[in-house]
């Protein structure tokens, strides 16, 4: 190969390499979309806890002259209100189930010290339990989209408030009992 060929083959290496090289313009891979910021406790007290009261309470059983009687909502506040409480419960349960999310602040131990675990033993339990945790967490979920239902279709019944109560009460304990208080 003399040295014009050898020039020529330098120079075909040399472009490939600038066509092939990155370039400044290159778009860089996506960052992850999901950045948790608010742990599982803050998460269960600001959002989750609130909208359980809320639908708890969505059902009011009054003294009159003629006994008892069970109330549902009436007006469109209350049904919108309970509408919301039943979305942030649903959509809330999603943010349980992120990622790199903490169990509690940094540096914090149990909120009931003796009585539940501690942060980090949460976490570790959740870890090593991941499939029951998401199981008990959409158990969370079914009984806020239960409750939704029931918005949805403004039930004038009693009794589906009652039930779809104990159901979240049970998926509450249920999560508890396994994740934060399992010495009980």
């Amino acid at each position: 190969m003399g040295s014009r060929d050898l020039r020529r083959a330098i120079r075909g290496c040399s472009v490939l390499m600038l066509l092939t090289m990155p370039t400044g313009c290159e778009q860089a891979p996506p960052p992850d979309e999901v950045r948790p910021v608010a742990t599982v406790r803050e998460i269960m007290a600001d959002m989750i806890g609130p909208s359980a009261d809320v639908l708890w309470s969505a059902l009011t059983t009054v003294s009159t002259a003629d006994g008892y009687e069970d109330r549902v909502p009436q007006s469109d506040e209350e049904w919108a209100r309970l509408r919301h409480s039943a979305v942030t419960m649903v959509e809330s349960a999603n943010l349980l189930l992120t990622d790199g999310r903490h169990m509690a602040p940094e540096g914090s131990s149990a909120a009931a010290p003796g009585v539940e675990l501690e942060p980090d033993s949460i976490a570790m339990l959740v870890s090593v339990n991941r499939g029951e945790w998401v199981g008990l967490v959409h158990q969370l979920q079914d009984s806020g989209e239960a409750f939704l239902r029931l918005v949805d279709a403004r039930s004038s019944d009693a009794q589906p408030f009652f039930d779809v109560g104990d159901q979240l009460t049970t998926a509450c304990d249920d999560c508890h009992q396994v994740f934060w208080y399992p010495t009980d």
